[in-house]
């Protein structure tokens, strides 16, 4: 086992293999803080670059790159509300007020700090459970993943709402968003009322801009603060990091939403962005002052950045041990092992461990490296918050439109992006959920392809099959669990009141 780290560690530690991971770093924090240009997209852009590599080298290159493509997008997020990612929408809810109450490189510090952390935990954890959790993965059928939809929809109800109805309605309505178009599983038409716009189904950036970045400004210019500046605080050298003490106080959070994102991240379809959803529903779900999250609670931050990022090793475990991919950008990092002639498996670690642990690696380096180099990103963007408020303005609704455009060449999406940016001032006025309408339209296929599959598998359509499973079972209950607990946790108050 030395022996082979010690190869892996030889083998990344060669200039040219250094200079890789700082490029496909920075190339990952550049696409991820521009809306609607993914890691995904920088990773497929680099395939004819990395055809004529190694597979060390590509595998080094990839792996830097999808590292920094999933932190990236908490920049925007905090600073302008735009989620650069889909994962970072959740750190919308607190990076946002906290930088309007002039803590802006206070959010940022933290979520760098600890997106490095999470993402080192994830990368530890895929080194020591990988072939445990692939066969975990392996236990995942059709009737699971619909659970687990379930349960992360149960989980984030009350996220941004007091009502649980409410957000149940709010993750409803994703899922009714996701359900419109072409099905992946029967290719029949669903709700398009014979409409160019809605046979084309509902992609999720512009919905995600829209809410989010769009309903912050019509919220502004509503309430006639159109000229109004974020109160900008910028230390002289750096963004603010936490404090030791800050770090103590969190370690529970931290570790709690590494576990969460290392597991979810590592099931196909799910990812970063629904194991932030979960980490950030789950901490405020056993919070003693849930009303502080989604008002500038710091905590809210740590857990939304750690999880997505210890994704990033969650998503390589069923990649490299059973060549499922895990998100779309390990999917891609698949396809050019395949292009190399490599098959992953679990024999892969006997047969090519020089590849496996440089990959490991570089895994953790690029956590380490994307921290430094966020940093001067950091500062970058914190320094346009000085920009009058109009500019400001203009550069969001440029980035958004850009963003959304470029996901489908379509100006049909840009009117989506529009008429979710209403539909959301009125979610967050009336106090209905955006963060369980963004997550039901994010695994809304996922839900609806695993329960086809599922009832078709079963013979019937009956939820009790669903019970049946101990997985699905166990996230099913949990869900309802969720659920009551506000109930639950009302009745065992008052009895203590009476």
């Amino acid at each position: 086992m030395i022996e082979y780290w010690l190869m892996g560690i030889d083998l990344v530690f060669k200039w040219y293999s250094l200079v890789l991971l700082i490029g496909g770093v920075f190339i990952g924090l550049s696409f991820a803080a521009l809306p609607g240009l993914s890691n995904t997209a920088a990773l497929v852009l680099t395939i004819p670059f990395v055809y004529y590599m190694d597979p060390i080298s590509s595998m080094i290159f990839m792996a830097a790159i999808y590292g920094g493509g999933i932190h990236g997008g908490c920049m925007l997020a905090i600073l302008f509300k735009i989620p650069g990612e889909p994962q970072s929408a959740c750190t919308t809810f607190d990076g946002y007020p906290m930088a309007k109450q002039g803590r802006s490189a206070e959010a940022m510090g933290i979520a760098f700090l600890y997106s490095s952390l999470g993402g080192v935990f994830g990368v530890i954890a895929c080194i020591i459970f990988a072939p445990l959790l692939a066969k975990f993965a392996l236990a995942f059928g059709p009737a699971e993943y619909f659970a687990f939809v379930f349960f992360g929809l149960s989980v984030v109800s009350s996220v941004g709402t007091g009502s649980i109805l409410k957000g149940l309605i709010s993750g409803a309505f994703g899922v009714l968003l996701a359900t419109v178009g072409m099905s992946e599983t029967t290719g029949a038409f669903r709700y398009d009322f014979n409409t160019r716009i809605l046979k084309m189904g509902f992609e999720f950036v512009p919905i995600i801009m829209g809410v989010f970045a769009i309903s912050e400004l019509i919220k502004i210019l509503i309430e006639g603060k159109g000229t109004a500046q974020l109160d900008v605080s910028i230390p002289k050298w750096t963004v603010k990091l936490p404090s030791f003490k800050f770090m103590r106080e969190t370690k529970a959070t931290f570790l709690r939403s590494s576990i969460i994102g290392t597991l979810v991240g590592f099931l196909p379809g799910a990812g970063a962005t629904a194991s932030a959803f979960v980490a950030y529903g789950w901490e405020v779900r056993r919070s003693r002052h849930p009303e502080k999250y989604g008002k500038g609670e710091p905590r809210g931050v740590v857990a939304s950045e750690t999880a997505n990022n210890a994704s990033y090793g969650g998503a390589m475990i069923p990649m490299l041990t059973l060549g499922i991919p895990g998100s779309a950008s390990t999917a891609v990092m698949l396809g050019v092992l395949l292009l190399k002639g490599i098959q992953p498996s679990p024999i892969v670690f006997q047969q090519m461990p020089d590849l496996v642990y440089a990959v490991f690696v570089a895994m953790v380096l690029t956590n380490i490296i994307m921290f430094f180099e966020s940093i001067f990103f950091g500062r970058f963007y914190l320094n346009m918050l000085k920009l009058p408020f109009s500019i400001i303005a203009f550069i969001i609704v440029a980035l958004c439109s850009v963003g959304t455009f470029a996901i489908r060449n379509s100006i049909e999406d840009l009117w989506i992006m529009a008429i979710f940016g209403v539909i959301g001032y009125y979610m967050e006025k009336y106090g209905f959920s955006a963060a369980a309408l963004v997550l039901g339209v994010i695994l809304g296929r996922l839900a609806e392809s695993s329960f086809i599959q599922a009832v078709q598998g079963f013979g019937l359509i009956s939820p009790l099959p669903f019970l049946t499973r101990p997985i699905s079972a166990t996230l099913i209950l949990l869900g309802i669990l969720f659920l009551l607990l506000p109930v639950i946790q009302k009745y065992l108050s008052d009895r203590r009141i009476v």
